[in-house]
């Protein structure tokens, strides 16, 4: 038998990936595709606890070109998931529906479970040492702590980048000091459970290697690069008082930070610094991997 190849498909609250893995025979897996797009799935789901009509048309023609991709690389076996966007739409089905009309069923999965796949993947890099995932995403921030791919504790917070930054509301261009720590407070409201920990920390989602790319000034974007970062609290908020000095038409020249993502990327630094705050470390490592890798891992090994 040859290589095996398998799709997964990560539909979240700001922005959907892709990734086709291939395992050869012997074990050894390559990256054939991975891409990540900006849909704003999630847009206005937090007020209205609805999919927006031109959301839904956003969302269904990204996966329109996704199933192109995975066909054009001979892919059959596909899973896709949806995260907090799905998990909070009253309407979902208007979504999923016509999703899987063109190939790819969606299956909307718990916060527990979201949290399980990107620690499975994370762990994966880190074989031995005791872990602690922390993963930003659009409506909802996930943390997993444990050893060797073993879960210790689990726990998914309902607020993310772009949760936060609709629930902060209108605001100044660039937002003045007083609108910066109201932003703060609401992030702090979310984060009453967490704690600090020893373990070591790996972020991963969006927010976090969008920040890695940011820091590196990356004109385009690089894995290596970003899997290599060391984000500290000094960083972070050296990266937070950058971002919050210039107005959004300026943030979205800023080398590294995807124009679509200039309006939530500070809400979701924000909400980094929070954590990183409450949990009491001096650093952070960042990987570009994600629930996705686990998902795919999974497809393979199902055959």
């Amino acid at each position: 038998m040859g290589a095996k190849r398998a799709a997964a498909v990560d539909v979240g609250t700001n922005s959907f990936l892709l990734l086709i893995l291939e395992r050869d025979t012997d074990g050894a897996e390559r990256v054939v595709l991975d891409r990540s797009d900006i849909t704003r799935l999630g847009q206005g789901v937090d007020a209205a606890r609805r999919l927006q009509p031109e959301a839904i048309a956003r969302g269904l023609e990204q996966l329109a070109l996704y199933r192109r991709l995975i066909d054009e690389h001979g892919v059959s076996a596909v899973r896709a998931v949806g995260t907090s966007a799905l998990r909070d739409a009253a309407n979902r089905d208007q979504f999923i529906t016509p999703a899987a009309g063109l190939g790819i069923p969606v299956e909307v999965i718990s916060g527990e479970r979201e949290a399980e796949l990107a620690f499975a993947a994370v762990a994966a890099e880190h074989a031995g040492a005791e872990l602690l995932n922390l993963d930003i995403g659009g409506g909802s921030t996930e943390l997993v702590q444990g050893r060797s791919g073993r879960i210790a504790w689990r726990r998914s917070l309902d607020i993310g980048a772009v949760r936060l930054t609709d629930r902060w509301g209108p605001m100044a261009d660039p937002p003045t000091a007083a609108e910066l720590a109201c932003c703060q407070a609401l992030a702090a409201e979310h984060l009453t459970t967490v704690e600090p920990t020893q373990a070591m920390v790996v972020g991963t989602g969006g927010t976090i290697t969008t920040l890695a790319a940011v820091h590196h000034g990356l004109t385009a974007y690089d894995a290596a690069t970003v899997t290599a970062t060391r984000l500290t609290p000094a960083v972070v908020a050296a990266l937070i008082a950058r971002l919050a000095a210039v107005p959004l038409a300026e943030r979205r020249r800023i080398a590294g930070l995807p124009p679509k993502r200039a309006d939530v990327i500070l809400a979701g630094a924000v909400l980094l610094a929070e954590v990183l705050g409450r949990l009491r470390v001096a650093e952070m490592g960042v990987s570009a991997g994600g629930l996705r890798f686990a998902l795919a891992r999974e497809v393979l090994a199902a055959g």
